[in-house]
């Protein structure tokens, strides 16, 4: 986390934006594989929290799609947090852990955990940074927080602005209150006593390549990762915090 209140008053000050820069472009790493392969790798033999675990309604319900399945099969142990009680009593009855409980509340659930996954949750809540100290209170000694949420400067989405249904305003879904950019996170994490340590970006191989569409999507990551800007190709991030 870069705690630019230490060097100056101003949030704006354009002597510290080099600083605030140069600790963004520390951040990057690329996973070599598809987001549900990176998941399983990341949450492997670890003790997880899923929080915002469910879909948003249950009959959305995939096992082979959704994330908290995929984390529980090759987490040590895991449990899944959600706000909507239809959505807990449907996967407990699938046969997950799963408790409902408001995530920005300072409730503790009595466990601690190797890694919490806040799966696009963040731009969701009221209160992001109550979010993150619920996370927090949970997390084990060495845990680590990982967060995914939306990338409103990736071209696609400026693509997307052209089309009629987004006209004359771009439509995204109608719950987010936020995008939660690098700046932003970076903010989060100092307000929530939190290290920001990572943003991740996937690194899509050629080698995958199934399609023509697929081949765009390999060259537009590679062609901005070499630029330096790779935020302009995916249109999510993917934050790490640790404690």
């Amino acid at each position: 986390m870069f705690d630019w209140t230490k060097l100056t008053k101003n949030p704006t000050d354009k002597h510290v934006i080099p600083q605030m820069q140069a600790f963004l472009a520390s951040l990057p790493a690329f996973y070599p594989s598809s987001r549900a392969d990176f998941l399983r790798d990341y949450f492997r033999k670890q003790r997880a929290l899923d929080i915002g675990a469910g879909e948003h309604d249950a009959g959305c319900y995939n096992e082979d799609r959704w994330e908290h399945g995929i984390i529980t099969k090759v987490a040590s142990a895991s449990l899944g947090v959600d706000i909507n009680p239809e959505v807990c009593e449907h996967y407990t009855k699938q046969g997950y852990r799963f408790v409902c409980a408001d995530a920005t509340s300072e409730i503790d659930l009595g466990e601690r955990f190797d890694r919490v996954f806040l799966g696009d949750v963040i731009e969701h809540v009221n209160n992001p940074v109550a979010l993150l100290n619920f996370a927090k209170r949970h997390l084990a000694a060495g845990g680590k927080i990982l967060i995914s949420t939306p990338n409103p400067f990736c071209l696609s989405f400026q693509r997307a602005r052209r089309k009629s249904t987004n006209r004359p305003f771009f439509m995204a879904n109608f719950e987010h209150l936020s995008w939660v950019t690098p700046t932003n996170a970076n903010e989060l994490a100092r307000r929530a006593g939190l290290t920001f340590a990572r943003i991740y970006f996937p690194q899509i191989a050629f080698s995958n390549v199934r399609s023509p569409r697929d081949f765009g999507k390999a060259l537009n990551s590679r062609w901005w990762r070499a630029r330096g800007r790779p935020e302009l190709a995916h249109k999510e991030y993917i934050y790490e915090f640790t404690a």
